[in-house]
């Protein structure tokens, strides 16, 4: 069963930032690259949590690792 990976870019970056790990890590995988542009990181964390699956590791580059992070602690 492959391991549910939510990944978050860093701003100005999109799914291609990725591309390349995602590939690699193929079926080991289900890979969810998610952007959230809302006016504050709290609530950018809030909306990345109520789409993510239920049990899922997290990976944050730049501002999408401090996005991460709060993600962690608000989860």
């Amino acid at each position: 069963m492959p391991t549910d990976v939510v990944f978050i870019p860093a701003l100005l970056c999109d799914e291609d930032l990725y591309r390349d790990v995602i590939t690699i890590a193929g079926d080991a995988i289900e890979a969810r690259v998610m952007i959230s542009p809302q006016s504050s990181l709290a609530a950018s964390a809030a909306d990345i949590l109520s789409q993510a699956p239920p049990h899922f590791a997290l990976v944050g580059t730049s501002y999408g690792g401090n996005l991460a992070l709060e993600g962690a602690l608000t989860a």
